[in-house]
């Protein structure tokens, strides 16, 4: 009778043992379970933050780009105007309206652009890039002109209005170039008669520090 009972106790211990043991197997599953959603939870805010952080960022950025868009058109015309008569002594009259375009650099385009020396129409350029300086869009007169392209221009020129090119050439007194792309130049006598055609597939003026 006392050995069954001792072996009826050990046999109560040992499914204890096994009891506790299976409970704490179950209770470690359980924690790690709870610890991965945690982790999971936080990765999942850190993404979020990181998102919105991103987020913020590129609308900020693009806002900036974007504020040129809506200055007034008229008041850029008269700026740009200004600024390419005093930097390169070039007369323009825009005829058509000014667009702001952000791709490929900043820039405003206009087409039909009218260049004129000397009180005379000189050349039309049917499509106009002017590069801007991204440095300070914040304000109007803070805008500044870099790299200008004038495509697919017709020059009417004649002995007192070919000094025009020499004129600009010389003028140029920036690192910022002037570039005339697909023109047509007639040369014209005195009598508004067309004496030569001449095609100018790139014509570049530019200056460097050695004032070539």
């Amino acid at each position: 009778m006392f050995n069954n009972n001792l072996l009826k106790k050990r046999f109560n211990k040992i499914l204890i043992s096994i009891n506790e043991l299976i409970e704490s197997f179950f209770n470690t599953i359980e924690n790690l379970l709870n610890l991965k959603k945690r982790n999971k939870s936080n990765l999942k805010k850190i993404d979020k933050k990181i998102t919105i952080g991103v987020s913020l960022i590129v609308i900020v950025v693009s806002s900036y780009f974007l504020i040129p868009t809506f200055f007034d058109k008229n008041k850029v015309k008269s700026l740009l105007v200004t600024q390419l008569k005093q930097k390169y002594n070039l007369e323009v009259k825009f005829e058509d309206n000014l667009k702001y375009n952000l791709f490929p650099t900043p820039h405003f385009s206009t087409k039909n652009l009218i260049i004129y020396y000397n009180k005379k129409d000189l050349a039309i350029s049917k499509n106009v890039i002017i590069n801007i300086s991204i440095n300070n869009f914040f304000l109007l007169n803070n805008l500044k002109t870099k790299k200008i392209f004038f495509k697919k221009n017709e020059f009417n020129i004649n002995s007192e209005t070919i000094s025009f090119f020499k004129q600009i050439l010389n003028s140029n007194k920036n690192k910022n170039e002037i570039i005339f792309e697909n023109s047509n130049l007639f040369y014209k006598n005195k009598l508004d008669e067309i004496i030569f055609l001449s095609k100018l597939n790139k014509l570049k003026f530019s200056y460097n520090d050695d004032n070539l």
